[in-house]
């Protein structure tokens, strides 16, 4: 599982408790920040990723290698209004028959 700008792991935290040891799971947040505060504050006890990826969400969809089962991102497209360009760019990343899950801000 990919969760695309993963902030402070609200989602990746939910999805760890509920399939604990089930599922890889990666996050890719811009934020140096917000992965000090995921590590050392609100989670510093938990492993909630497997791996943590400090990286833009679209650097890492434009050198990306690996194809994921499941793609969750939410609000981590706020940084643009161009989504059918990176949305090419996640179904890339995409298995075939995975499953994609948005949350996008309105406006």
């Amino acid at each position: 599982v990919l969760e695309l700008g993963s902030n402070i792991a609200l989602a990746g935290y939910e999805i760890r408790k509920r399939f604990p040891d089930t599922l890889k799971l990666i996050g890719v947040e811009t934020s140096g920040k917000m992965i000090d505060l995921l590590e050392n504050v609100y989670y510093p006890d938990y492993n909630v990723y497997d791996r943590i990826i400090n990286s833009s969400v679209a650097t890492f969809l434009e050198t990306n290698k690996e194809q994921f089962s499941v793609i969750v991102s939410f609000c981590g497209f706020g940084f643009t209004k161009n989504l059918k360009k990176y949305l090419g760019l996640v179904s890339r990343s995409l298995a075939t028959g995975g499953y994609l899950a948005l949350c996008l801000p309105v406006g």
